[in-house]
């Protein structure tokens, strides 16, 4: 305290008069502006590959399946359980076969097929033959050696033992064309070569109950499809902030 012309003065740091209206300002805490802040939130997903591509493969049975002979020009053995391949120097008989392969995706790559047989009998000599494209349709149930379609190209010549089993014949060129659509698929035909002596060999077709059918085996890759991958960008979202403000109260 001090004296000031002889009357006591108390300090007034805090408070102050007004008339006999004393005022003071107390502070109240309110919830006021709304601050925009950085919160890290989802984003629309990118489409990105995080797969390597896979193999698939199938073994075709075959749809249609007949062979001709020049014995019997006009004769139709679709229905025969067996296929024949003979070749002796008067004449031949020759086999066909189509399968469907539609099941392997558009998109995909062929990496083998294999054509098999299973062989039932055969003379006592191996047999040389050759796998060739049919190049316009044909019906299993009326193709003759007649009116049997042409054929052409040469994708395998193997020569097979006589012995009774599966034997192969490699088609992956001719797959891949018709996948490609390079060619249309119109089966595919075993040709014997010509021959100086009587040479014979007897297939199972897919009507015998002997043996196997004839199958297509295809491996193939599967192609890629890209997954969606979530990926995080900022985002302004709002939050709460405390700020401080004055507001003038009456005290007496």
């Amino acid at each position: 305290m001090y004296r000031s012309l002889g009357r006591v003065q108390r300090p007034s740091s805090f408070l102050f008069s007004t008339g006999s209206l004393i005022t003071s300002f107390t502070v109240l805490i309110t919830l006021s502006a709304l601050i925009a802040t950085f919160w890290t939130t989802p984003a629309v997903a990118s489409k990105t590959a995080v797969s390597l591509p896979t193999a698939a493969s199938n073994c075709f049975d075959a749809v249609a399946d007949s062979y001709t002979s020049f014995f019997n020009p006009t004769a139709n053995f679709g229905s025969d359980v067996e296929l024949h391949l003979v070749s002796t120097p008067n004449g031949q008989e020759q086999l066909f076969a189509t399968f469907d392969i539609s099941k392997i995706p558009v998109d995909g790559t062929i990496i083998s097929a294999t054509l098999k047989l299973e062989l039932l009998s055969a003379d006592a000599t191996d047999l040389p033959s050759t796998l060739q494209q049919v190049d316009r349709p044909w019906d299993e149930a009326t193709v003759t050696w007649n009116n049997q379609p042409l054929v052409s190209g040469s994708y395998d010549s193997p020569i097979h033992s006589n012995v009774p089993g599966s034997k192969t014949w490699i088609a992956t060129d001719l797959v891949t064309n018709w996948h490609t659509g390079k060619l249309d698929n119109y089966g595919l035909a075993i040709v014997p070569p010509a021959s100086r002596t009587d040479r014979f060999a007897f297939f199972a077709s897919r009507e015998s109950t002997k043996g196997q059918g004839p199958q297509l085996c295809v491996e193939w890759e599967e192609p890629v499809v890209p997954t969606d991958t979530p990926t995080a960008t900022a985002t302004a979202t709002e939050t709460a902030t405390v700020t401080a403000t004055a507001t003038a109260t009456a005290t007496s």
